[in-house]
């Protein structure tokens, strides 16, 4: 039993450290997109993330003709990295979803026949279902950025930095969500007497 549960959390430390290697900031930097839109003299945001139900980009912000040629002639380098960096986090979000799924199987077919439990597993549950939503929710958002930006829209700099802060808010979440699996797994290995992992 030690050694599976072992062997789970390899598996979680596995994955884990590629998942922070890969949300690192080199990864969820938008550098390329970003580049082309600050040689548009893009700003850079001065204010903390907008509530999701406020509007999405505010204002009118048109490119001029020069800068709106530039941009179109990068467009579609741009919507590939906005769509490359969304993959990216759906790949992390799949992975999570494999381990914690491995995870709750160990307990229910291996922990509790032992005749040992989680007091708070529902609980612990619980806090994965809403930290995974958020990643959803957050992830959503991410999309609908890439899908609403175009060199000719009203506010296309507004865009981009609104994409950059959706991105930062769907990396919150993926941490938040990777440390509610790793709640669980800690909780699973001190009821069965295990060594507690150390801190991923």
């Amino acid at each position: 039993m030690v050694i599976g549960i072992i062997i789970f959390a390899g598996l979680f430390f596995y994955y884990s450290s590629g998942i922070h290697a890969e949300g690192s900031d080199s990864q969820f930097r938008t550098s390329k997109p970003e580049r082309v839109v600050d040689s548009i003299e893009t700003p850079e945001p001065s204010e903390s993330p907008e509530p999701s139900e406020t509007p999405r980009v505010k204002g009118t912000d048109r490119l001029g003709n020069l800068r709106l040629k530039f941009c179109e002639n990068h467009e579609d380098e741009i919507d590939n990295r906005l769509t490359s960096l969304g993959n990216l986090v759906a790949m992390m979000l799949g992975k999570f979803d494999a381990i914690s799924a491995r995870v709750q199987e160990f307990y229910t077919a291996k922990v509790v026949p032992s005749g040992k439990t989680v007091t708070n597993y529902a609980l612990l549950i619980s806090d994965i279902e809403a930290k995974r939503t958020a990643v959803e929710t957050a992830l959503a958002n991410s999309h609908k950025d890439v899908a609403d930006f175009s060199c000719t829209g009203e506010n296309p700099k507004g865009q981009i930095r609104l994409f950059r802060t959706d991105m930062q808010l769907v990396k919150r979440a993926l941490q938040d969500y990777r440390t509610s699996i790793k709640n669980l797994i800690v909780a699973i290995k001190s009821a069965t007497s295990s060594p507690v992992p150390t801190a991923i």
